[in-house]
């Protein structure tokens, strides 16, 4: 007996011992206050600090045409690629991109023409070399070495597919009593909680005919997109399932919404709720929830788009906030009476989705300011 307590006493250490070496080699802070995407401060060659998105579903890593050319940075070959809204032309260049202590050296970078809120985008280079955990609650992403890292034993795990260095995973999607099952491509550049693309939604007859539904169209770096929102009844992935997530549908007759291969994708309306860790080497992924993991999907109920700054980027048709005279290009600067640089964007959009509250929303416009009452209401 005391030969079999030993032994058990001794596998117990030797578990925790594994857990104790599982230490990531870099630590970074992320800014994850903007639900999409998730936003990482870097240097190129030594530069000032820019801003990059961390995109998970980007085969390439990119700069901002005019960062490039103020740095210097020469090009050596032409490529086009396909984004949201279309094909895009890159040219390639290399360079050394540093956050804190980390570097990434003699980095392929493609170099285009991209929104004026963010400088670069950091993508499949960084996913391919480490094993990356972004934890959304505390704002942080970890970088492990591959054969030192050990996975947390409570955390979900579920099965990779990489294609094309696009890390992919099986799920399915539900509404009502019909599932349909496909490979999503997970995305952490997009807000959603699941994407369907068209041929893939056609093929299913999703959303169904009586479905409620919301159409929106959002901008990409290749153009504008159209797509088609709408209420399901869950989605799963591995052991972890969500219940009546909102779902979107490329309704655009081009770009990477109209792909035969994929079912769509996963974005940050799904992954913000847990601590996420990719593991291309062993294709695996694993999922930790945290305090959100269970709030309800919900989505604007104003009609006001905006962000990374305050500044309305549009106002759906017919919205709230239509009716309430707020305008394209006014500026958002309290609600509730509250600054909006109190608030920070995060809680902001939080404010605006909930169902039958009044909201007041003071804008700047022509240096004056308007306030406008929003009756909040979900939309389906």
């Amino acid at each position: 007996m005391f030969c079999r307590n030993l032994a058990c006493s001794l596998v117990l250490q030797s578990l925790c011992a594994i857990v104790a070496v599982s230490q990531p080699k870099y630590v970074l802070p992320i800014d994850a206050s903007w639900g999409s995407p998730l936003f990482i401060e870097a240097r190129l060659n030594g530069s000032e600090p820019m801003r990059f998105i961390l995109d998970s579903a980007s085969t390439w890593s990119m700069v901002r045409r005019a960062e490039a050319t103020k740095l210097g940075l020469k090009t050596d070959r032409s490529e086009t690629g396909s984004g949201a809204g279309g094909p895009f032309q890159m040219d390639f260049t290399r360079a050394t991109l540093q956050v804190g202590s980390f570097r990434l050296n003699d980095l392929e970078l493609g170099v285009t023409n991209l929104p004026a809120h963010y400088a670069g985008i950091l993508g499949a280079d960084l996913f391919a070399q480490y094993i990356v955990s972004i934890d959304y609650e505390a704002g942080r992403l970890s970088l492990y070495d591959p054969d030192k890292f050990h996975p947390d034993p409570g955390a979900t795990r579920v099965e990779l597919n990489i294609r094309g260095r696009i890390p992919c995973v099986p799920a399915s999607v539900a509404f009502g009593d019909k599932e349909a099952r496909g490979e999503f491509r997970l995305d952490t550049a997009s807000f959603a909680a699941m994407t369907l693309n068209a041929p893939f939604a056609a093929r299913n007859s999703l959303p169904p005919s009586d479905a409620s539904v919301r159409r929106l169209e959002a901008g990409s770096l290749s153009g504008a997109v159209q797509f088609v929102q709408a209420r399901a009844a869950r989605i799963r992935i591995g052991g972890a399932q969500f219940e009546n997530p909102i779902v979107q549908i490329y309704a655009s007759n081009r770009g990477s919404g109209t792909g035969t291969v994929l079912a769509g994708h996963i974005g940050n309306q799904i992954l913000r709720r847990f601590r996420v860790t990719f593991d291309y080497g062993r294709r695996q992924l694993f999922l930790e929830p945290n305090s959100v993991r269970s709030e309800p999907f919900e989505i604007d109920m104003s009609g006001l788009i905006f962000g990374p700054s305050f500044e309305v980027a549009s106002v759906e048709k017919g919205s709230v906030a239509e009716a309430a005279g707020i305008q394209k290009g006014d500026v958002v600067t309290r609600i509730d009476g509250v600054p909006v640089e109190k608030l920070g964007l995060a809680r902001a959009h939080d404010m605006l989705m909930r169902d039958g509250n009044q909201c007041d929303v003071e804008v700047s416009r022509g240096g004056g300011a308007v306030v406008a009452r929003l009756a909040l209401k979900r939309l389906f």
